[in-house]
């Protein structure tokens, strides 16, 4: 396992549009995080999608994938302050809580959840539901927890809780596509 500075070298920090200053890991892309965010606003979900299930599968133990997760966290949390009763996922057995919007046409998420393991899974969930039309979010299925592995490794509760998730996801984008 790397050491606190050397996995440093593999983070930028930004301060989002939320406020917050996080520490987002390059793990899963040659790009900075603003440079990403600019090249997923211009790909289709599909297309997104492809590319993180080929990125994550660069890691060839799907346990070692999911551990990854956990650092990606950062990226699309949801800022405490912002954590309201209304915001949690029912259906999840730890707290979950996703918020959405719609920015210049484009979806928005950011999620946070009490075990680390869970909230990476629900990181990526709302990244690759970000930057993409009301209407991919809502209709376009994740194909990564099959093509990635996880569902081998996860437990039925867990993969329930990410169905709970996605059913808020798509829940939000449809009202945003009406």
């Amino acid at each position: 396992m790397a050491d606190s500075s050397e996995s440093r070298e593999c983070e930028v920090q930004r301060t989002d549009e939320w406020g917050q200053t996080n520490r987002i890991p390059l793990f899963l892309s040659n790009y900075s995080s603003a440079q990403k965010a600019q090249y997923n606003r211009l790909m289709s979900l599909a297309a997104k999608q492809a590319e993180l299930i080929d990125d994550l599968n660069l890691i060839e133990n799907a346990q070692e994938r999911l551990a990854a997760l956990t650092s990606y966290v950062a990226k699309t949390r949801l800022p405490e302050e912002q954590k309201g009763d209304d915001l949690i996922v029912p259906g999840c057995v730890s707290r979950v809580w996703v918020k959405g919007r719609v920015k210049d046409g484009l979806t928005e998420f950011r999620c946070s959840a009490d075990s680390p393991m869970v909230a990476g899974l629900v990181a990526l969930l709302c990244d690759l539901y970000s930057d993409v039309s009301p209407w991919e979010a809502a209709e376009v299925e994740p194909e990564l927890w099959t093509r990635c592995g996880f569902t081998k490794i996860l437990s039925p509760t867990r993969l329930n809780g990410l169905s709970a998730v996605r059913g808020r996801i798509r829940e939000l984008a449809s009202h945003w596509k009406a």
